[in-house]
């Protein structure tokens, strides 16, 4: 799209935009008009009910969460046992097809399975033997988790556990995946993280696996030895049915969200904060055209870009949610809002009250005055407004400041991802992080900024959801675990909603920045996170190679050894690719 600098909002052209909204008559109709006119890009797929038997297998068309991975007529398994496992993977042993699985099918990248015909397994139904999905061992402080185990099961479970307790008999798990509907099983296969001072990937506190390998046996892994390539094993090793996950003592914390301006957090402010021990975590969000003036809002929802001179990203608010350590004896102030469900209804309530509201500014015009031809409001011109009206509506929910509350509580903190639409697409890097200079993670995040700030004129807005930064420790006993650092590791992570414009060239311009100026500075390689869109990344393979060095060689050592997978049942494509298990 041209530039439009040039183009001035009059009067009559306002008019015409205002007149158009006539058919949103309620927030409701104007969220259902948006959520239409995404679904309508969605790609189509054959979507089947879970069968009644736990071994059946039945066609469907594969689509993961993301919208990033489709793979048609795939032979779908849900088991609801180890045995039904162990019978799926006989059975494909026999035909000879592939096994990936899916778990809750949130991973951004190509884990799973590449073509029709190939068996994909949900392990949504998957609960230990007893038929639990968690058991605590309060003796071993440790929490042995099913195949269906989410992040929220875990956290449901801790929560029945600690209530009555006094806190020095409580248990947590300090740092996770913010999101609560994430299975366990994925994040510590594809070595996740939550934020914290010192804490590794999620992966490095499990002690134990057991999994179903390539000739339908349960093996167990408990040995360090094995472990560290076990964990994070993207699901090369084989059906993870059951692990075991080491627990901490329970503590409470302090929350502090702040919202400082662009122009004012320097490299010496994070370094603060990073340095600072009665900080616990800190996480950093940008929703740009955060600042954007109303003039600036009719420009893009009109035209379809914004000019220099009608919004500056430096005048944008961050949030900034720091955690802090906090007397043990203080009590809980968290907000009780219990029921996720309910709070992401009202959050979606609020933000469409708050779109609808803009797009029904009045601006001293009568209603009677519009008689020039209706506007059609474009999808992408309403990403600025959609943004800033994000930013508001998180800024009031998480409006506390220094509210006490058990950890856990800070780090779910995010009841869902979905709050307006149907899929995001994201790309994540680990770095290694200084936190003696942080000048290094501000020149990171310029590039995003100035990126997206130069697109604004010219009709393209790469960044229509967030940049998320973290940081937290290293991982040394997780061969594949991205946090590969000597001291501490950042992630930044930029996030775009799918269908609205082409972002993915704004992701590998970013990513080629980050890997420049990691380079420049003579610091160690930036790694992709597994579970993320890898994929798009034209040299994608070097960022491992380059990252992992002899781990890679060393990861592939164990499994041979292990003999799990002698003929490379759960190995697709694009991982062969980067281990080079065939020619």
């Amino acid at each position: 799209m041209a530039t439009k600098e040039s183009v001035m909002v009059t009067k009559e052209s306002v008019m015409a935009f205002l007149q158009n909204q006539d058919q949103f008559k309620s927030p409701a109709e104007l969220r259902q008009w948006y959520i239409r006119q995404v679904k309508e890009l969605e790609p189509e797929a054959k979507i089947v009910q879970p069968p009644a038997s736990g071994t059946e297998l039945v066609e469907e068309d594969f689509i993961n969460w993301g919208n990033s991975v489709s793979i048609k007529k795939v032979l779908a398994g849900y088991p609801f046992t180890r045995e039904d496992v162990q019978a799926i993977i006989r059975r494909a042993k026999v035909e000879g097809k592939k096994v990936r699985v899916a778990g809750q099918k949130h991973s951004w990248s190509p884990v799973f399975c590449d073509n029709p015909g190939d068996i994909i397994i949900y392990t949504e139904r998957l609960k230990l033997p007893e038929g639990k999905t968690v058991e605590l061992n309060p003796i071993d402080k440790t929490a042995r988790l099913s195949g269906c185990a989410s992040s929220g099961d875990l956290k449901a479970c801790l929560d029945e556990y600690n209530s009555g307790k006094p806190l020095q008999d409580q248990l947590c798990l300090p740092s996770n995946a913010i999101v609560k509907t994430f299975s366990m099983c994925g994040i510590v296969t594809c070595a996740c993280h939550g934020t914290g001072r010192g804490q590794p990937t999620i992966s490095e506190w499990v002690t134990e696996i057991q999994l179903i390998d390539a000739n339908g046996d349960l093996k167990t892994f408990n040995s360090e030895d094995q472990l560290k390539a076990v964990r994070a094993s993207l699901g090369l090793f084989g059906v993870i049915v059951e692990q075991t996950i080491k627990l901490q003592p329970n503590f409470k914390v302090k929350v502090r969200n702040r919202y400082p301006k662009i122009k004012d957090f320097t490299a010496d402010e994070l370094k603060r904060l990073l340095t600072d021990e009665s900080i616990f975590s800190v996480q950093i969000y940008w929703y740009p055209y955060n600042s954007i003036s109303q003039l600036g809002l009719f420009f893009s929802l009109l035209y379809g870009n914004i000019p220099r001179y009608l919004w500056s990203a430096n005048n944008d608010e961050l949030w900034v949610r720091e955690v802090h350590f906090c007397d043990p004896s203080e009590p809980v102030s968290t907000p009780e809002i219990k029921d996720d469900i309910f709070l992401e209804e009202q959050l979606n309530q609020r933000l469409w009250e708050e779109i609808y509201n803009a797009l029904n500014k009045p601006m001293e015009l009568q209603k009677e005055q519009r008689s020039l031809e209706k506007f059609q409001l474009q999808l992408s011109n309403i990403i600025p407004l959609l943004s800033m009206c994000t930013h508001r509506i998180l800024k009031m929910v998480y409006d506390h400041d220094n509210s006490c509350e058990d950890v856990m509580e800070a780090v779910h903190y995010l009841s869902s991802l979905v709050l307006y639409v149907p899929a995001l697409d994201d790309l994540e890097f680990f770095m290694d992080l200084n936190e003696q200079d942080c000048s290094l993670q501000l020149k990171c995040f310029t590039d995003v900024k100035d990126y997206v700030q130069s697109a604004a004129p010219e009709g393209n807005f790469p960044l229509s959801s967030c940049v998320d930064m973290r940081f937290f420790g290293i991982s040394t006993n997780t061969l594949l675990s991205p946090a590969q650092y000597t001291s501490a590791t950042t992630t930044f992570e930029v996030l775009s909603w799918k269908f609205f414009q082409n972002h993915l060239d704004f992701f590998k311009t970013v990513a080629a920045a980050w890997k420049r100026n990691y380079a420049e500075a003579g610091r160690p390689k930036i790694i992709p996170h597994w579970g993320k869109q890898w994929q798009i990344l034209d040299d994608a393979l070097t960022y491992f190679e380059e990252g992992y060095g002899t781990k890679l060689q060393e990861f592939k050592a164990i499994r041979s050894q292990a003999n799990v997978d002698p003929n490379n049942m759960f190995v697709n494509n694009e991982l062969n690719k980067i281990f080079k298990f065939t020619d």
